[in-house]
């Protein structure tokens, strides 16, 4: 065999070597996926995916739908993401917001793998105001799985939010994700189930903290913390850190117009980095002198 076709052939081996394990660590195997990929635009990821008490509306399409209750007018994005820097671990992400007679509803479209194996989520979200200090919101989700040569399967996945505001500039959040414990695969696994809750608090319309505590049931707690700053009229920098793993996280966003450009990347421990791009449109264009939440 030549030299060229042959170093070709290795780093395909260690390729798809690479992709095996990953597949291993993310619960996916020939029988069942589990659906582990956090969904989340690339403001979540550099966030840490804090998402319980997040006030951002469009992302509360893919987070906790209590967040949607806020949403002003139709906004969209379009995202992309690589995990660990690899092709075959590639999210595409669609999420639409809009107010419909007092409701904030959401719709939101997540594709990850590649031609061998892929995972399609389909969720819609609805939130209504509970007064002035609370919002709920419920999501229903469709989760579609298929693998080359083992077929395909799909169940329903439920999931519900609440967010308060005690006092002003400060929301305490609570998200439950998978409800119905909704299953997939011949072993009839169940998808990932979370708990979490979390605050937010915004220190003079200028910076947003958040700290969350999320709980799944096969891994031990995971504490977030993200950090949001308006730098400007325009640029925005948010940086995070989770434990359990230890992940680090960076990110900036950039608004203009009707417009807002994010970009997002998280690192693992033994993984590498993930990187993340987000491209959100709003109907009313961005006042670029105010808060947007």
């Amino acid at each position: 065999m030549p030299r060229s076709k042959l170093s070709n052939f290795f780093r395909e081996v260690k390729r798809k070597t690479w992709i095996l394990t990953l597949s291993g660590m993310l619960g996916v195997n020939a029988a069942l996926a589990a659906f582990d990929v956090e969904p989340g635009n690339s403001r979540s990821l550099a966030l840490g995916n804090a998402a319980s008490a997040d006030p951002d509306p469009l992302s509360a399409t893919q987070g906790n739908p209590a967040g949607l209750a806020s949403i002003l007018q139709l906004s969209v994005e379009i995202g992309y993401q690589r995990l660990f820097n690899l092709p075959e671990l590639a999210v595409s992400q669609l999420g639409i917001a809009y107010p419909i007679a007092g409701w904030g509803v959401g719709l939101y479209l997540q594709s990850f793998g590649y031609d061998l194996y892929r995972e399609i989520q389909l969720q819609v979200s609805v939130s209504r105001s509970i007064g002035r200090l609370a919002s709920l919101g419920v999501a229903a989700g469709y989760n579609w799985l298929t693998i080359r040569d083992y077929g395909s399967d799909a169940d329903l996945s439920l999931s519900a939010g609440l967010q308060a505001r005690p006092i002003p500039n400060l929301i305490w959040g609570l998200w439950l994700r998978n409800l119905n414990q909704g299953q997939i695969g011949q072993s009839r696994d169940p998808f990932p189930q979370e708990t979490a809750t979390g605050i937010s608090y915004n220190l003079k319309q200028q910076i947003l903290a958040i700290l969350e505590l999320a709980k799944d049931p096969r891994y031990p707690e995971t504490y977030k913390f993200g950090i949001e700053a308006f730098l400007n009229s325009y640029l925005i920098a948010r940086a995070s850190i989770q434990h359990q793993p230890n992940r680090p996280g960076l990110g900036f966003g950039v608004r203009w117009r009707s417009w807002q450009f994010d970009y997002g990347t998280t690192t693992h421990p033994e993984l590498g980095w993930t990187h993340s791009l987000t491209l959100r449109w709003s109907g009313k264009r961005i006042d670029p002198a105010s808060y947007p939440y």
